[in-house]
């Protein structure tokens, strides 16, 4: 690795000069390098409470193509990215708005679907089996089918400001 960085200002603040070689690094394609410091980093920003900003160079640096990140520094970044992430609140919040929505989705469904099981099964009118075939069907149905329309529909359903972004 060159050390051209270095030359870039030796009487600027620390965060300045890591800016610097951090930039230097993702200006040249250094690509493994970057990740390594990078990565390195990572526990500084989280000490300091650079969150965003140490996102910001994690996601720069993990831009790099697939065989770079692919090494032991790649991933070193990666984890570096998740716990900053995970810092900053942003996976916490996305479980969050998971459980908002699964939990009274799969209540609501649970309590529909016992209903019309326990009249299918205990009444005899004229489409109980057609209706207790769908269900059966939709039972059986691999859930990687029914998750691209549940994204689209979950997609345009408006959430509240507190919910969303």
């Amino acid at each position: 690795m060159t050390r051209a960085w270095l030359s870039l200002g030796s009487n600027l603040e620390p965060e300045a000069n890591l800016r610097a070689a951090l930039r230097w690094l993702l200006d040249h394609q250094q690509w493994v390098e970057a990740l390594a410091l990078a990565a390195a980093l990572g526990a500084y920003w989280q000490t300091r409470g650079f969150l965003a900003e140490g996102r910001q160079w994690l996601e720069g640096a993990l831009a790099a193509p697939a065989t770079a990140r692919e090494t032991p520094q790649g991933l070193a970044a990666m984890i570096e990215a998740g716990m900053l992430a995970w810092e900053q609140g942003d996976i916490a919040r996305k479980y969050w708005n998971t459980a908002v929505i699964l939990v009274p989705a799969l209540i609501v469904t649970l309590f529909f679907s016992s209903m019309v099981a326990f009249v299918c099964s205990r009444y005899s009118w004229r489409f109980n089996i057609v209706l207790l075939s769908i269900f059966t069907a939709g039972n059986l149905l691999p859930q990687q089918i029914i998750i691209q329309p549940l994204f689209q529909f979950y997609n345009r359903v408006p959430l509240p400001d507190w919910l969303s972004n």
